[in-house]
């Protein structure tokens, strides 16, 4: 892995991140790429069996396959293709950065400022992708100091370990905690008006609690509810409740992002 890098967000929370390096991004491009083209090779002999039963009906006869043949390589280039960049941008949107190859070796994409992806991110990064899969190209990671491809530098982003921490616990905890005697319930609407940062800044705050003092505590409650409860459209509840709200908060959220990935 590359060397830490640090962010902060508005509301003063420190987020860190490790660099992902060019050998383990090699790997989980290595890896996508091979499941694109086993799929891409499957469909060919599929369509070249199916060509094949055709051509052998047909009153030529086996008169049209070096024809056949040549339409075939042509359908499975721009299968290939086509399956590149909706592979890639269909995983890195539903998946959270991530792809298959990538969740392998433990890695994913975010925002150069330290926060989850948008699709415009997602998109730029994927429409690169044909450029930086050109030979002259693949040293532009190597010569950049966070490592990052064209796509990257075009998109704002980074790739950086996804190594399990005691907030995959924390996800693991509050994603299976229970609605049922839960203080604050959120809908989806709410949830949704909140920002992908909002997500992100409340996870390091409770990743860091128990090694918070009690004015830190208040301090970042003081400045983290009320804008969350304003963007969300729903009365701000006591500063002593500001962490059973945050805690909800994420178990709603992370329901709610199970649901749509299943």
């Amino acid at each position: 892995m590359g060397p830490g890098i640090q962010f902060e967000t508005p509301e003063n929370v420190q987020i860190s991140y490790q660099l992902a390096g060019p050998g383990t991004r090699f790997i989980a491009w290595f890896t996508d790429t091979l499941l694109i083209g086993i799929v891409a090779v499957i469909l060919f002999f599929t369509a070249l069996i199916a060509g094949a039963a055709m051509d052998i009906a047909s009153e030529d006869g086996l008169g049209h396959s070096a024809h056949a043949l040549w339409i075939l390589g042509g359908l499975f280039w721009l299968a290939y293709s086509l399956g590149n960049l909706f592979y890639f941008r269909v995983c890195e949107l539903l998946l959270r950065g991530q792809t298959i190859g990538k969740r392998s070796v433990k890695i994913r994409v975010v925002k150069a400022d330290g926060f989850s992806l948008d699709p415009l991110a997602i998109f730029l990064r994927t429409i690169f992708r044909v450029i930086d899969h050109l030979p002259p190209m693949f040293i532009v990671p190597l010569m950049t100091k966070k490592c990052r491809r064209l796509g990257d530098l075009v998109a704002g982003t980074i790739v950086v370990s996804d190594e399990k921490t005691d907030l995959g616990t924390l996800r693991e905890q509050l994603s299976s905690q229970r609605t049922v005697g839960n203080k604050f319930q959120f809908d989806a609407t709410m949830l949704m008006r909140a920002r992908p940062q909002d997500v992100t800044a409340i996870e390091k705050v409770l990743e860091r609690w128990s090694n918070l003092s009690d004015q830190d505590r208040q301090s970042l409650i003081a400045r983290m509810l009320p804008p969350l409860a304003a963007r969300m459209q729903i009365e701000c509840p006591p500063p002593a409740d500001g962490f059973e709200f945050f805690r909800d908060f994420l178990a709603a959220e992370y329901r709610r992002q199970h649901r749509k990935l299943g």
